[in-house]
Parts: C-alpha cells; sequence; structure tokens
C-alpha cells in the first residue's frame, strides 16, 4: 500500500526553498563555530603564556613550557570534537550545548595534567589551570551568541522548523498533544502503512520534499520493529531528527537530551561517526595520510618505474566506486593487472559469492609484479591521496564497484552512510576469504560501533595483517 500525506498543519509549501536555507545556515554556523573555538583556544594560550613568562620560548622543543603551550589548543579542540560541542541546531535545550563545553574544559584540563604527570614535564599548574578556566568562560559565551543569532536566523530567515507525525493507522487522537509539544513548528500527519518498507513507501521523498527537521512516530507505529530500524537508518542519511514517545519518561531521562511537554520524548541522535567526532576523525584522516604520502614517496617511485618496466600501460588505474551516501569518487590504484582487464571481470570472477576466493588466486589477469603488489596491499597506496580530498578514510567500509549496489540489500545500504576507507573490520578480518554477505555485516558493524578507538584497533591490526599478506590475492 502505497503511504500518503493526510493533511498539513501549514497550507502554504515553500519546503525545497527552506531546506536549502536551512541546511546551508546550519553548515555555515557550524563551521563558523569550529574556526572561532580554534581561534579562541590559540589566542587564550598565547594570551596566558604572556602572563605566565616574560621570555616565551617559543620554539624551544626541549622546554616543558614550550610543549605545553601547544599541547593545551590541540588537546582542548580534539576535546571539543569529542563531546559533541558544535552540534547545537538540532539540541532541544541549550544547557546540553554548555555542558558539553565544561566536559570538554575538565577533559583538557585532566588530559594535560596527566601527560605532564606521566612523562614527568616541569610546568605550571597555574598556567593550565587560568587557561581553561578563562577559555571554558569565553567559549560558553560564544555557544550563547552562537544560539541567540541562530534563532534569530531562524526568524528572518523564516527557518520555522518542520516536523512530521507519522501514523500506523489514518486517524490517531495524539496527533493534537504533539501539536501542543510542538508549538513553534510546522507539523505535517503522515499515514504509513505497516505492511510496507519505510524506505520504499515514498516516505524518503516526502520528507526530502517537505524539507522536514524531525520526525516523531506514533505510539503504535513503534510496535513494528522492523519499520522503527528502517527509519532511524533512513532519516540518518536525510539529516532529519528522530523523536521517539517515552510514556514513563524514564529512557529519555537516562538516554540523552529530553523534550517535555504533554508527552516526553527521547531525542535519537544520529550516528557517532556523524558528529562532531567526527572533526577528530578527519584530523587525525589528514595527519594520517600526509605523514604516510612523505615517507612512502621513496617507495612510490620505484613501484612506479618497476610498473613501467615490467608491463605496458600506464602505471595507474583510475576507477569509479560508490563512495558516502552513494556518490561516485575516482579511486586510484597502482596497476596490478595487464590492460583491458575490465573487460574480462565478469567472465573471470563473476557475482560475488563463496568460491571468490578461489577465482581471485588464480585469476590470470594480475601481472607477476601485481601480485606482489596485491599481497602487501601496495597498490593501495595511491588512495592515501583520496583521504587527503576527503573522498575516504583511513579506516571505514570498503568501497564498492557500481554494479554492486544492486546486490546489497537495503538493510546493508546503511553502510554507505560512512566515509569508504582504505582498511576496515573487513579488511582485518579475512578480507577476500570472506563471503560478500559476511563483508556486509561487518561493514555495518563497524558503522553501528564506530569510535576513534576503534580506528585505532584496526589501524594496528591493518599492519600485522598487511605484513602477513593474509586474504590478500
Amino acid at each position: 500500500m502505497v503511504s500518503r500525506s493526510l493533511f498539513s498543519a501549514s497550507q502554504k509549501s515553500t519546503s525545497t526553498n527552506y531546506r536549502i536555507r536551512h541546511t546551508d545556515y546550519s553548515a555555515t554556523a557550524a563551521r563558523k563555530m569550529i574556526a572561532t573555538d580554534l581561534f579562541i583556544l590559540l589566542a587564550i594560550a598565547i594570551g596566558t603564556a604572556f602572563l605566565r613568562w616574560e621570555n616565551i620560548p617559543w620554539f624551544n622543543a626541549r622546554s616543558s613550557e614550550t610543549i605545553l603551550l601547544y599541547l593545551v589548543p590541540l588537546v582542548w579542540f580534539i576535546a571539543l570534537a569529542w563531546s559533541n560541542a558544535w552540534v547545537f541546531s538540532t539540541l532541544p535545550a541549550s544547557s546540553e550545548l554548555y555542558v558539553r563545553v565544561l566536559k570538554a574544559g575538565m577533559l583538557t584540563f585532566v588530559s594535560v595534567a596527566g601527560i605532564s604527570f606521566v612523562f614527568k614535564a616541569n610546568f605550571s599548574r597555574e598556567y593550565l589551570l587560568i587557561s581553561v578556566s578563562i577559555g571554558t568562560g569565553i567559549l560558553l559565551l560564544q555557544r550563547k551568541i552562537a544560539k541567540v543569532r541562530y534563532e534569530r536566523a531562524c526568524q528572518k530567515l523564516s527557518l520555522r522548523k518542520k516536523g512530521l507525525f507519522l501514523s500506523a493507522t489514518p486517524a490517531n487522537k495524539i496527533f493534537d498533544e504533539v501539536q501542543l509539544d510542538f508549538p513553534d513548528s510546522d507539523l505535517h500527519f503522515y499515514f504509513h502503512s505497516s505492511d510496507s518498507e519505510v524506505d520504499g513507501s515514498g516516505l524518503r521523498e516526502f520528507i526530502l520534499n517537505e524539507g522536514l527537521d524531525f520526525v516523531v512516530p506514533c505510539p503504535e507505529f513503534l510496535n513494528d520493529v522492523v519499520a522503527v530500524r528502517q527509519l532511524i537508518e533512513m532519516l540518518d542519511h536525510l539529516d532529519c531528527q528522530l523523536y521517539l514517545v517515552d510514556s514513563l519518561g524514564v529512557f529519555a531521562a537516562r538516554r540523552g537530551p529530553v523534550l517535555q511537554g504533554s508527552l516526553s520524548y527521547s531525542v535519537i541522535s544520529e550516528p557517532l561517526i556523524l558528529h562532531s567526532k567526527a572533526v577528530f576523525k578527519r584530523a587525525i584522516d589528514i595527519w594520517f595520510a600526509s605523514i604516510a604520502l612523505v615517507l612512502l614517496l621513496p617507495l612510490i617511485l620505484v613501484i612506479a618505474l618497476v610498473i613501467k618496466i615490467s608491463s605496458p600501460g600506464p602505471i595507474f588505474y583510475l576507477d569509479s566506486r560508490i563512495g558516502r551516501n552513494g556518490a561516485l569518487f575516482k579511486f586510484p590504484k597502482f596497476r596490478t593487472m595487464r590492460v583491458g582487464a575490465d573487460k574480462e571481470r565478469l567472465d573471470i570472477l563473476g557475482r560475488p559469492d563463496q568460491e571468490m576466493a578461489d577465482r581471485y588466486r588464480r585469476d590470470p589477469r594480475i601481472t607477476k609484479f601485481g601480485r606482489l603488489l596485491r599481497r602487501f596491499s601496495l597498490d593501495e597506496i595511491p588512495q592515501f591521496v583520496c583521504v587527503l580530498v576527503g573522498s575516504m578514510s583511513i579506516v571505514g567500509p570498503r568501497p564498492i564497484l557500481a554494479e554492486e549496489i544492486s546486490q546489497m540489500e537495503s538493510r546493508t545500504r546503511y553502510r554507505q552512510i560512512a566515509l569508504p576507507g582504505l582498511t576496515g573490520l573487513w579488511q582485518v578480518s579475512g578480507r577476500k576469504e570472506t563471503t560478500w554477505e559476511e563483508r556486509m555485516e561487518m561493514d555495518l558493524k563497524y558503522v553501528y560501533e564506530w569510535s576513534p578507538y576503534l580506528d585505532l584497533f584496526l589501524i594496528l591490526r591493518t599492519i600485522r595483517v598487511v605484513l602477513s599478506g593474509a586474504g590478500a590475492f
């Protein structure tokens, strides 16, 4: 059964323009906040240094004061990203934003003090205390200003939030109560049949066309576990918030921000991999890829020379792969196959199945030197460039071919919410010795359970796997 919109609290639709204005302003506001925070942290570090020392040791690498001068803003910036201190447009309460800033300040103090204790650095704790105290106060004030500006912009640009009440039946008495709970929003009512998949019902198009900011499913809809899971995964792709009704208010109070009205609502946040912690992940990507390309430059030149001498054809192989949210990007590798190997792929390998590993081992298209490169994953080195430009990450689901997207179930397409990676859970768990289904499950597991610690663990595992050559052929 096709889902349909029954009625709307707003008669005139300016949804497309609204979505563009709202998305653009939110993204710009977040970028300004990040840049402002970075400036504030550097200014605080330098300002307190002038107050603390007469002769500032700017470039003395052996001085603990110099190390502290540069360490504090770096650790603080990471702590702000870790605490999701740059996400404010979807927060139901300003207090949550301030709590995140305070959390980042405490984390900075503990981290820098811990580092100095471990390495027995002789530094002034007064400097650290003054820096963190003054900086936290300024950051809190900056958040207040940013919040006020955002609210004024919403009024000036008519950025009135738009929500959707999702019902499993055409009539639902709770709709009137929901309108009272969201008095500053334009609410829509949408009927979705429980016997159809959320992703294929037209709900996605309705959310996009109307430019919705949040969705509120009715309690009856929450009884359909499959539909709720599909809804959560779909909204993560659409930059749309989800509010779940909690009649007791216990779950909402324990798990995150709470909206209180005639009902209690638990705010379901987007995956951590999309939060401001992603700023930390992106910073690590740039740092890691830059160092890797510099250190591996001699090896890159040697590999390029050997490929050119040993096999006719170009040095690099460029292919189109599916990236984040289904976007195509150029995927470079050192060429390890003979020219024209693409045309023979389906005849030799066929579709992904349990016999795939044996087919890869006997693949006649791979050159002798190419087999060596593949064994130690040296053919993947050019992809560090993709990491630098932002189309890939160091760790993430491995990018798939364009023709493979049709073989993915609607559930496993959720893996595309993350940037594809040079390495990941699949790459350190058997690689081509695993089945297609196992690979998709591992990619989903990575997206659901992502954390900086998981990335670090997978990078360390990758080093061991690459040296052993396990699963690479």
